[in-house]
């Protein structure tokens, strides 16, 4: 199987045009007429995933974070980045990216997610938000925001999450949701008025001190929380698309609580 016939079932699923347009999202390394018979699905292009891969002979690794994110002066083997762009040219591995495009398409890894929390919902604004890095739900009742943080952390198996509820601005119970998988502080002004509670990562202390003055609640579900699901989603795609060997590799997040 070619390389670039990976990219059309890719694309025709999770189209790489919905991407954000910061994004760098499809064929990073690599060359689209390039043979594969082994692929390896990771969340990121570490040098634990690069150097499995090369010893193990995989042809492809796709990942959800672009390797290649902003625009390169150098690639040197004594650079982080610069070694793994290396070491994939000299093995002959190609990577891809599903980013913002994997976010934002239907059936795509906010509505994955979604579904791991096993909430009893309906969206809300579900055209206008279709091939958007976010969605909206309507729960079909009331629910404490105690019940959905248990929800949360059962449905994608977290031990902690980070909650930003005070019953002086906030009503314990939830009916309207927005979820960002990832960091999604920027899409918050979308959402005042129009939810009770915001489901994302990476907030910081002034951007969720004043969404909840604003009268709505947060959880931080963690970056590498929040997007690890999409290992999941890509390789049963490929499993039921593809007669080649798919592989994943989960990593440990950067962060841990002790």
């Amino acid at each position: 199987m070619k390389v670039e016939e990976i990219l059309d079932i890719l694309n025709e699923k999770y189209p790489f045009n919905i991407a954000e347009p910061w994004d760098n999202v499809g064929l990073l390394v690599g060359e689209k007429d390039a043979n594969v018979e082994k692929i390896l699905v990771a969340l990121e292009v570490t040098y634990k995933v690069i150097d499995y891969a090369v010893n193990n002979n995989f042809d492809l690794i796709i990942t959800h974070h672009p390797m290649i994110f902003h625009p390169l002066k150098r690639i040197e083997k004594e650079d982080v980045l610069g070694y793994k762009i290396i070491e994939a040219i000299q093995n002959n591995v190609n990577i891809i990216a599903m980013h913002t495009n994997l976010d934002s398409a239907k059936e795509g890894l906010n509505e994955y997610v979604l579904d791991k929390m096993n909430l009893d919902f309906r969206y809300l604004s579900y055209e206008e938000t279709l091939n958007k890095p976010y969605r909206m739900i309507e729960l079909n009742k009331r629910t404490s925001i105690f019940d959905i943080v248990e929800s949360v952390k059962k449905g994608l198996n977290i031990k902690r999450l980070k909650v930003t509820y005070n019953s002086y601005y906030n009503d314990e119970y939830i009916k309207k949701i927005a979820i960002v998988t990832g960091s999604g502080s920027s899409f918050i002004p979308l959402f005042i008025n129009k939810v009770d509670l915001i489901i994302t990562a990476d907030l910081t202390h002034h951007i969720a001190l004043d969404t909840m003055e604003k009268g709505i609640s947060l959880i931080d579900f963690g970056h590498h929380e929040s997007e690890s699901p999409s290992i999941d989603l890509i390789k049963d795609y490929l499993d039921n698309k593809v007669e080649i060997y798919v592989e994943k590799m989960q990593d440990d997040s950067v962060f841990h609580v002790w």
